[in-house]
């Protein structure tokens, strides 16, 4: 269930302004699909996995992992293009520039 509800919400982020994203959301969205095909067709098994030490994995799973990396790196770059319509007066706004001020004032010193 927890697989769908991330299919949704990818699908979702798809149509947000950011052609990495798109595509992050499509990689995410391919090896959801692979891992709930698998599960469904192979009784919750992992058929013809790649064993590393203790971990078991296919490439569905390897398909996951770089669509959460390539998303990450996408939502980071959103925010910083749309930073100015981000709130102002939130905790960690507000930690991050007493952080920077911090800072600024002991290279100043």
């Amino acid at each position: 269930m927890l697989s769908f509800g991330i299919l949704a919400v990818v699908l979702g982020s798809a149509v947000l302004p950011s052609r990495l994203l798109a595509i992050a959301a499509g990689i995410l969205g391919g090896g959801l699909a692979g891992n709930l095909g698998s599960a469904v067709l192979h009784h919750r098994t992992i058929p013809n996995p790649f064993v590393a030490g203790e971990i078991a994995f296919n490439l569905a799973d390897g398909f996951v992992v770089v669509g959460l990396v390539l998303g990450g790196i996408a939502v980071m770059r959103l925010a910083e293009r749309y930073r100015h319509l981000l709130p102002r007066h939130t905790i960690p706004v507000r930690l991050a520039r007493y952080v920077a001020s911090r800072c600024a004032a002991a290279r100043n010193a």
